[in-house]
């Protein structure tokens, strides 16, 4: 008897210890580039990332999971120096149903993005990440300011994923202002037809009450809030399509009244090609007068064998939404060889503008369409 209850117990022991783990991750990437003109001043030579700025990322994550309970926290050691990654969060499931994550929290379940070509390289344009449908996020979601905050996510079916999420919080932070910033929203996939999602992504800076003594102002408050939407079609075989909507609340806090913005990738065998293309009503070009914004992209991805593969990209964007004077026109070739956990590339970027990414290197310039920024990258990248 002694020896079945001793089993028993190394049998529940086990079992619960299974049932728990603390993981160890890491993803980083890096530049070196030999050689950036900006056609109007001497060539440059440096380390970046494809979202500018001088270190590579070098990044880890811990996280721990069991059955009800959960932590993340992300580190890097960009330029030397180790500071905090993307979220640092707690998740508990009171209920199969129910999430509950505190902290600096995402949940990309139903983001939408158009990530290809420049985009993971040195950037032509900001448009990739969230481009159909923003992430839910407590500090940064495509149009959300940053802090802490809860997010609460709710699966009640496995075609149905809802959330509620406060952001940008602190301990003097009025519940009125809270509320002002809520992101709130769902997903619904149809059979094996697509999948819809809607939300309202609150971003309302708070008004600055007048200080008497100090004789300052009150300052209204500014509304970059948004209604964004969007259907994902999954009907068809190696065919990728999401069609997404954003309506800003205030056009002129938000610098754009309505976005359509479409992305489709379609992949045959060793090929992957992706197209985007977006509208954007409410803008204003350099000069200051009413536009819309145009930008369309169109990628290729060839896997040539062997771990080798090539890349090629092509961008446009109107005035208004490049923010450059008779807009931006740019694209890049590369080759890639993929390893087990990581890769290594190299190609060539040109812009008739600026890359967007590298502004540190274009301080000296005067940006018109006749000055070409051209970059020659070298990629490293690793995932373990």
């Amino acid at each position: 008897m002694k020896k079945v209850l001793a089993t028993l117990v190394l049998i529940l022991v086990a079992s619960t210890v299974s049932a728990a783990e603390v993981k160890i991750g890491a993803w980083g990437r890096g530049f070196f580039v030999p050689y950036y003109s900006d056609g109007a001043s001497d060539a440059k030579t440096f380390d970046t990332i494809s979202w500018g700025g001088s270190a590579p990322r070098v990044g880890m994550t811990i996280s721990g999971t069991s059955d009800n309970v959960g932590f993340q926290v992300d580190f890097n050691g960009d330029g030397g120096a180790i500071g905090a990654g993307d979220q640092q969060k707690i998740w508990v499931k009171p209920i199969d149903m129910l999430t509950v994550s505190i902290g600096r929290v995402y949940d990309d379940t139903l983001r939408g993005n158009g990530t290809f070509g420049s985009f993971d390289w040195l950037r032509i344009s900001w448009t990739g990440e969230d481009f159909t449908f923003a992430r839910v996020s407590t500090h940064d979601s495509g149009v959300a300011r940053g802090g802490q905050g809860a997010v609460f996510a709710v699966d009640p079916m496995k075609e149905l994923h809802a959330f509620v999420a406060f952001k940008s919080l602190t301990n003097a932070t009025l519940m009125e202002d809270a509320m002002k910033d809520i992101q709130v929203g769902a997903g619904y996939t149809i059979g094996n037809v697509g999948m819809f999602r809607a939300q309202y992504i609150g971003n309302v800076t708070p008004e600055v009450a007048a200080d008497a003594a100090a004789g300052t102002a009150k300052v209204d408050a500014v509304d970059k809030s948004a209604i964004n939407a969007a259907f994902k079609l999954t009907m068809i075989q190696n065919l990728y399509a999401d069609l997404g909507f954003f309506y800003a609340m205030d056009d002129k806090a938000a610098g754009y009244a309505m976005k359509l913005p479409v992305y489709v990738k379609y992949t045959m065998g060793a090929i992957g090609i992706h197209a985007l293309f977006q509208l954007s009503t409410g803008q204003k070009d350099t000069a200051g007068k009413d536009a819309t914004g145009m930008e369309a992209g169109l990628g290729l991805d060839y896997a040539i064998g062997n771990g080798l593969g090539a890349v090629v990209d092509f961008r446009y964007l109107s005035e208004s939404a490049a923010g450059v004077k008779d807009g931006n026109i740019g694209g890049m070739v590369g080759i890639e060889k993929g390893f087990s956990n990581g890769k290594i590339g190299a190609g060539v970027e040109f812009a008739t503008a600026v890359i967007a990414s590298q502004p540190e290197v274009n301080k000296d310039k005067t940006i018109a369409s006749e000055e070409m920024s051209i970059a020659i990258p070298v990629k490293v990248e690793y995932w373990f």
